[in-house]
């Protein structure tokens, strides 16, 4: 599964909305996460990573989620090989 994350800062609490899908059937999963300890497994991870599942819950105990893509908190997407904070 490939994971597209979109970061939110909404008042005080910094919410991820998830977009999970698998190609090879077409599944597409998206859920909005507020949790500070889910979170952390995502910080400062580039694409291409790969994430454990299990830090989502035990819905995704042993899945490992690549990530594809993102926005940060401007909508500015990020791409692959830009090895830079700045813009």
């Amino acid at each position: 599964p490939s994971v597209s994350d979109d970061l939110k800062l909404s008042g005080p609490n910094l919410k991820m909305k998830l977009n999970i899908a698998y190609p090879a059937t077409g599944c597409q999963k998206k859920m909005e996460i507020d949790d500070e300890s889910k979170l952390r497994a995502f910080y400062d991870r580039r694409v291409s990573a790969e994430v454990e599942g299990d830090v989502l819950g035990d819905d995704f105990k042993g899945y490992i989620f690549k990530i594809m893509g993102g926005q940060d908190k401007q909508g500015f997407a990020m791409k692959q090989g830009v090895l830079t904070n700045q813009r």
